[in-house]
């Protein structure tokens, strides 16, 4: 699409890469542990040895309960088809650089995270905030935070996030890359090899392909089941008053 400001030359690409399940508790720590590494890696190569663009960011990204990391470069350097061939020059990089990752800066990257799940909410709205969130999608889920540290614990070395990023940028990969031209460039809107176009006549048969992904039932099963029963309590007890 074209940048809607007119007259601004700066181009900006969105690549996301979307775990395709619903990911459980050590796979969001996963991602967690991943995204963190990433920004650095995307900061390093796109912004500082490629210098792209002022605005460079990588992490990991809330979407509901979908799992995905997500690459942004914003800039006048290079346009977004060109911007996208470096993101995934970079990911490749990033894989070997996980793959001669020392112990200790495992460690470190552990030790990173566990102190980033382990912070207290700040202010009250943020713990509100933070329920609310877990009822509204439906997991009841209140203690995802102890939950993730346990899960951060149990990665004992490497091996398992090594198997979990090739798999996310691999066999499994599912990607969407969102490019924005600026002025001045010619745009090309035929769709690229391999990609899927989403027009508004089928979005709601997209949104309802696969209904378990709504709601989160699987973060905390016990909880939800508890809830379902006490509900099935309420609605036994009404039925008795009437």
């Amino acid at each position: 699409m074209r940048n809607p400001i007119a007259g601004d030359a700066n181009h900006a690409t969105v690549n996301v890469y979307q775990w395709p399940s619903i990911p459980t508790i050590a796979e969001r720590v996963n991602l967690l542990i991943l995204g963190s590494m990433l920004h650095r890696k995307a900061f390093d190569e796109l912004r500082t040895s490629r210098q792209l663009g002022y605005v460079v960011s990588a992490g990991v990204v809330p979407h509901g309960p979908i799992g995905e990391l997500k690459v942004l470069v914003q800039g006048t350097k290079a346009d977004p088809e060109a911007v996208d061939s470096y993101i995934e020059e970079m990911l490749t990089h990033f894989t070997a650089d996980m793959k001669e990752m020392k112990d200790e800066e495992f460690a470190n990257r552990k030790e990173s995270v566990r102190i980033q799940l382990s912070k207290p909410d700040q202010t009250l709205p943020a713990e509100a905030s933070r329920y609310w969130h877990a009822i509204r999608d439906r997991s009841y889920c209140f203690n995802k935070k102890d939950l993730s540290l346990e899960a951060l614990a149990k990665l004992e070395d490497k091996k398992t996030l090594v198997k979990f990023w090739e798999e996310l940028i691999g066999e499994k990969k599912t990607k969407v890359s969102v490019q924005v031209f600026g002025s001045g460039e010619d745009l090309d809107m035929a769709a690229p090899a391999g990609s899927t176009a989403l027009f508004e006549s089928n979005s709601n048969l997209l949104k309802s392909a696969d209904a378990s992904f709504y709601p989160n039932e699987h973060l905390c099963p016990d909880k939800v089941l508890l809830l379902d029963q006490m509900d099935f309590v309420k609605s036994i007890r009404q039925v008795v008053h009437a």
